[in-house]
């Protein structure tokens, strides 16, 4: 309709227009001079096209093509305040204006002046009045004039009882006589132009079976000033076997797009269980907006191969590591904010697997693509929208990357702190715990690799003058009992851990039961699980539900299980078996960790943080894990310059007489650091974007 009011205005006035197929903001702008053109309506989106060459074209030559516009007239109803502060900017000549349909487009508008007060002059021949106003002024816009229309075809208008058009917009009369309009409440708002109804769009969403309420308003959005976003309430639909939320939005949105105009189609649909009400049983609509205000909407994945060469080799029972390959991801969202995670499967079988080279095309190709562009309200919703990826599930360690760098991003959206998001203490001081500690910090635990008695003990030196408590010695048959002597004997009170990496057979009973002298609090994985003994039982998990019968230290379960589902039934059967060295990657991501905790803490199971020689990144998440009600035995927390030269994340993952800050004053959100860039580009192997 307002194109249609410029021509009639134009041939009525006897101007010369420009016809344009569709909006070229080069051609625009050039016109002004080609033409001698002088006033120009355009909506929001296009005047922000315009703003932006407009202000190239003056950083190359000092002049300013739009200025040669008269007047350039955009709509009043709801303006986009950013734009208009940029056209103040570039002092052209902006005009606002407004008008309905039933007015036969602008019964009112100004120059503008004023970002923040648009005061608008009604035309000549108008009349105004506002319909029960409230104590600041504001009420419904009541017009009646020359263009007015009050009757259709087939229709009835609103009007007031003296024959004037009910607009549905708010608005004030000034004492000057001008008009102010009400910001956008949660019916009808303006979107680049076009008048959105938010009930007709819930109206066609609550015409989906299984829906049972719908809350659709008009979210603040830079190009367009608003655009629709609907919350679904799938109360019944997400009962059902198999309901997912993600493809139920998919699948409302193709439905809807037959059935709406594109630019009243719902930027978003997202689907929640039940909606929060109030007392009296209202939905809670400024809940929802807050919300979407504080929602996951990933708009890039960065991925990272890295190599990080280690100090000295690694050796353990099972491998010698020279160096440690990872992926790194990074999450950005729609306003710029970072998550970042890691994957630390290793380049080989030798721990699980699942190695690099399977987790690589899965994370690349497969789950990046499938975030993009999702809007999720809390971190863990990441497991519904995979779950139907082909190879996902088998896949913890990739799954586990990806969600754990939306819990960053989700602290840096929600201004908290992991260790919050997670209900972590603020410090260990509860029964069972070895010692209280500062407020924020964890304790630390060295873990030391195999070598001589000597080089052992040179090792143990150091950590303990570092201020490490507690130590974990790394074992196998024929280097063990003579190098765990020497350390307790060197240091009676320290906390001695041992890991054995699955290289005793049943028979060295003798062995282990030696060790178990030594006061040790724990071993990991003692067994062999290829071995089949000749006498007792020959399943692993039996095998060492009786080994923990024969010995004081705790037999501690690692590498043996591969997912949380998994270790709870191993758990459930061997009730012997209380301790496991808790991995996050391993249950899938951050989640599933905390919910076999709390799990665990229920049944008296100690689990307490390991390590899988990774970066930075995935030790902050393990130390702030390590705060977690319950966990009283220190992790395997430790400087990341223990292992590698250099460490990806800023600033480097470094404890201070034995404990670590997790979260520092520099870094108060999120996992408490960012990628170290200038590190990152020295040992990357491969880089991959998804957008």
């Amino acid at each position: 309709m307002d194109g249609l009011q410029a021509f009639i205005r134009s041939v009525l006035n006897h101007n010369a227009m420009v016809f344009y197929r569709s909006f070229d903001a080069p051609r625009v702008l050039s016109d002004a001079f080609t033409y001698s053109a002088t006033h120009l309506a355009l909506g929001d989106k296009m005047l922000q096209d315009l703003l932006d060459l407009n202000e190239e074209v003056m950083e190359k030559t000092g002049k300013s093509p739009l200025e040669l516009y008269e007047c350039i007239l955009v709509d009043a109803a709801h303006p986009n305040k950013q734009t208009l502060i940029r056209a103040l900017g570039q002092h052209i000549a902006l005009f606002v204006a407004f008008g309905h349909t039933e007015t036969c487009s602008y019964f009112a508008a100004a120059r503008l002046v004023d970002s923040e007060c648009l005061e608008l002059e009604i035309f000549d021949g108008y009349t105004t009045t506002i319909v029960a106003p409230d104590a600041s002024g504001f009420g419904q816009l009541g017009v009646i004039g020359p263009s007015v229309v009050t009757e259709y075809l087939n229709a009835r208008a609103a009007v007031t009882a003296d024959g004037m058009l009910l607009t549905g917009s708010m608005a004030r009369a000034t004492e000057s006589g001008t008009l102010v309009f009400a910001e956008p409440v949660n019916d009808s708002f303006d979107s680049g132009g076009e008048t959105i109804n938010p009930e007709d769009i819930r109206n066609k969403i609550m015409a989906f079976e299984g829906v049972t309420d719908a809350y659709v308003f008009g979210a603040t959005d830079d190009v367009w000033g608003y655009r629709p976003v609907a919350f679904v309430e799938a109360g019944d639909a997400a009962s059902r076997p198999g309901f997912n939320r993600f493809y139920a939005a998919d699948d409302m949105r193709n439905r809807l797009s037959t059935r709406l105009e594109k630019p009243h189609l719902p930027d978003q649909f997202v689907f929640v269980n039940e909606f929060p009400r109030t007392s009296v049983g209202k939905v809670g609509m400024g809940t929802l907006e807050r919300m979407w205000e504080a929602r996951l909407q990933p708009a890039r994945v960065e991925i990272w191969h890295v190599r990080l060469p280690l100090v000295t080799p690694i050796r353990t029972a099972k491998t010698r590591l020279r160096s440690r390959d990872s992926i790194v991801v990074r999450i950005t969202d729609y306003a710029g904010r970072h998550g970042i995670g890691e994957c630390v499967a290793f380049d080989t079988d030798w721990y699980t697997t699942e190695t690099l080279a399977t987790d690589l095309p899965l994370i690349r190709d497969a789950l990046a693509p499938l975030l993009v562009g999702r809007v999720l309200l809390h971190p863990s919703e990441v497991t519904e929208l995979f779950e139907n990826a082909p190879g996902a599930m088998e896949a913890p360690l990739a799954r586990a990357a990806l969600e754990n760098a939306l819990w960053d991003l989700y602290g840096k959206v929600r201004g908290r702190a992991i260790t919050q998001l997670i209900g972590a203490r603020e410090s260990i001081a509860e029964e069972g715990a070895i010692d209280a500690v500062p407020e924020g910090c964890v304790l630390g635990g060295a873990v030391v690799g195999l070598g001589t008695v000597a080089e052992v003990l040179a090792a143990v030196d150091e950590r303990v003058e570092a201020g490490y408590r507690r130590v974990k010695l790394k074992i196998k048959p024929g280097e063990d009992v003579d190098l765990v002597r020497a350390v307790r004997s060197a240091y009676p009170d320290l906390m001695i851990m041992l890991d054995a990496d699955q290289s005793y057979k049943d028979e060295q009973l003798s062995v282990l039961q030696e060790l178990d002298e030594f006061n040790i609090e724990s071993i990991e994985e003692p067994l062999d699980p290829s071995y089949v003994p000749t006498v007792g039982p020959t399943d692993l998990f039996d095998r060492l539900a009786r080994l923990q019968t024969q010995l004081r230290m705790r037999v501690c379960l690692d590498e043996s299980w591969t997912n949380g589902e998994e270790l709870r039934e191993i758990l459930d059967a061997h009730p012997e078996l209380r301790c496991v060295s808790l991995k996050i990657a391993k249950f899938g991501g951050v989640t599933a960790a905390l919910d076999f905790h709390k799990w665990a803490r229920e049944r008296g199971i100690e689990a307490w943080p390991g390590g899988m020689y990774e970066t930075g990144i995935s030790k902050r998440l393990h130390a702030a894990f390590g705060l977690l009600p319950g966990v009283n035995l220190p992790g395997d927390i430790n400087d990341s310059c223990r292992y590698f030269t250099v460490d990806i994340c800023r600033p480097p993952f470094e404890l201070s007489g034995g404990l670590m800050v997790v979260n520092n004053t520099d870094h108060p959100t999120g996992l408490g650091c960012t990628l170290n860039e200038s590190v990152l580009a020295n040992v990357t192997e491969g880089y991959w974007l998804c957008e």
